[in-house]
Protein backbone atom coordinates (compact mmCIF):
# COMPACT_ATOMS: atom_id res chain seq x y z
CA UNK A 1 0.00 0.00 0.00
CA UNK A 2 2.86 2.67 0.81
CA UNK A 3 4.04 1.65 -2.71
CA UNK A 4 1.06 3.56 -4.34
CA UNK A 5 1.84 7.15 -1.80
CA UNK A 6 5.12 6.65 -2.70
CA UNK A 7 4.20 6.02 -6.54
CA UNK A 8 1.89 8.43 -6.90
CA UNK A 9 3.91 11.43 -4.98
CA UNK A 10 7.49 10.46 -7.36
CA UNK A 11 6.37 12.46 -10.38
CA UNK A 12 6.79 15.26 -8.30
CA UNK A 13 10.42 16.71 -6.47
CA UNK A 14 10.57 16.02 -3.30
CA UNK A 15 10.30 18.91 -0.72
CA UNK A 16 12.66 18.07 1.67
CA UNK A 17 11.52 19.60 5.44
CA UNK A 18 12.96 19.83 8.78
CA UNK A 19 12.06 19.34 12.25
CA UNK A 20 13.71 20.23 15.41
CA UNK A 21 12.23 18.69 18.64
CA UNK A 22 13.10 19.65 21.69
CA UNK A 23 11.37 16.20 23.61
CA UNK A 24 10.79 15.92 27.44
CA UNK A 25 12.03 13.01 29.06
CA UNK A 26 14.38 11.82 26.21
CA UNK A 27 16.83 10.61 29.02
CA UNK A 28 18.13 6.88 27.38
CA UNK A 29 19.09 4.95 24.57
CA UNK A 30 15.39 2.72 25.52
CA UNK A 31 13.70 6.16 24.40
CA UNK A 32 15.33 7.26 21.40
CA UNK A 33 14.64 3.93 20.16
CA UNK A 34 11.05 4.44 20.60
CA UNK A 35 11.31 7.69 18.99
CA UNK A 36 12.86 6.41 15.53
CA UNK A 37 10.27 3.35 15.79
CA UNK A 38 7.94 6.00 15.84
CA UNK A 39 8.97 7.61 13.27
CA UNK A 40 10.43 5.15 10.44
CA UNK A 41 7.05 3.71 9.04
CA UNK A 42 5.70 6.92 8.51
CA UNK A 43 6.06 7.59 4.53
CA UNK A 44 8.31 10.19 3.29
CA UNK A 45 10.56 10.02 6.53
CA UNK A 46 14.32 10.96 5.08
CA UNK A 47 16.68 10.85 8.68
CA UNK A 48 15.86 11.23 11.81
CA UNK A 49 18.69 12.07 14.73
CA UNK A 50 18.24 11.58 18.43
CA UNK A 51 20.62 13.35 20.60
CA UNK A 52 19.54 11.65 24.12
CA UNK A 53 22.25 14.86 26.18
CA UNK A 54 20.35 17.14 24.54
CA UNK A 55 17.08 15.56 24.74
CA UNK A 56 16.60 16.81 20.91
CA UNK A 57 15.16 14.62 17.74
CA UNK A 58 15.35 16.09 14.49
CA UNK A 59 13.96 15.17 11.37
CA UNK A 60 13.75 15.15 7.39
CA UNK A 61 11.12 14.60 5.70
CA UNK A 62 9.51 14.91 2.08
CA UNK A 63 6.70 17.75 2.52
CA UNK A 64 4.67 15.83 -0.48
CA UNK A 65 4.50 12.65 1.80
CA UNK A 66 4.19 13.95 5.43
CA UNK A 67 3.37 16.97 6.81
CA UNK A 68 4.85 18.33 9.98
CA UNK A 69 1.77 17.70 11.81
CA UNK A 70 1.84 14.10 10.80
CA UNK A 71 5.47 14.09 12.46
CA UNK A 72 4.49 15.60 15.61
CA UNK A 73 1.52 13.63 16.28
CA UNK A 74 3.09 10.61 15.69
CA UNK A 75 5.72 11.42 18.08
CA UNK A 76 2.97 12.46 20.42
CA UNK A 77 1.24 8.80 19.80
CA UNK A 78 4.64 7.48 20.73
CA UNK A 79 4.60 9.00 24.79
CA UNK A 80 7.23 11.89 23.58
CA UNK A 81 6.08 14.76 25.14
CA UNK A 82 6.72 17.82 22.95
CA UNK A 83 7.13 21.36 24.52
CA UNK A 84 5.28 24.27 22.51
CA UNK A 85 7.15 25.52 19.74
CA UNK A 86 9.09 22.85 18.00
CA UNK A 87 11.17 24.11 15.05
CA UNK A 88 9.90 23.70 11.90
CA UNK A 89 12.25 24.92 8.87
CA UNK A 90 13.53 24.20 5.39
CA UNK A 91 17.05 23.13 5.02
Amino acid sequence: MSDDVRGSASQASPQPGHLRYPLRGLASEGAERAVRHALEGLPGILDIKVWIGMAVAEVLFDETLVSADDVRARLELAGRRLPNGAEHEAP
